[in-house]
């Protein structure tokens, strides 16, 4: 078996299959339209990459993510580790603002309510205030009348 190097792999005729329409996990997936098994060489580290490469013979569907300078990115990349990091923390420091964010505004509805809350009670308290008056006035005024 020869070595194959990840560094001079080309694919001869892409495929147009969505990897999101086939079955399968992360690393290995069912294409129904070639009826072939497509392997993601970007979820595999480079040395596992490179020896189904070369069990192979080279004849065989991949899929992989290619940065700009046209080397593969693999699950051991130290630079592709460091952006997935970066990238999850970013999604979690995100979700969390928002967490913050829903909180604080569900805080300020509540304390909104409760003012709102207290006025209303204020209103209410003077105008059983207002009609007990009335009502004391219409009780004196009729005790004086007899």
């Amino acid at each position: 078996m020869s070595t194959i190097s990840l560094d001079n792999v080309t694919v001869a005729r892409p495929c147009s299959a969505q990897w999101a329409d086939m079955e399968g996990d992360e690393r290995k997936r069912f294409c129904g339209a070639c009826k072939l098994n497509v392997y993601n060489l970007s979820n595999m580290t480079r040395a596992e990459a490179e020896e189904l490469i070369a069990k192979s013979e080279g004849r065989l569907c991949i899929r992989y993510f290619q940065r700009l300078d046209g080397t593969i990115m693999t699950q051991d990349c130290p630079l592709g580790e460091r952006v997935a990091i970066y990238f999850k923390q970013g999604v979690f420091k995100c979700v969390m603002s928002v967490l913050i964010l829903l909180g604080l505004a569900l805080s300020v509805v509540s304390v909104f309510q409760c003012i709102h809350e207290a006025h209303l009670e204020v209103k209410l308290r003077r105008a059983i205030e207002a009609v007990e008056q009335q009502l004391d006035g219409l009780n004196q005024g009729g005790a004086s009348a007899s």
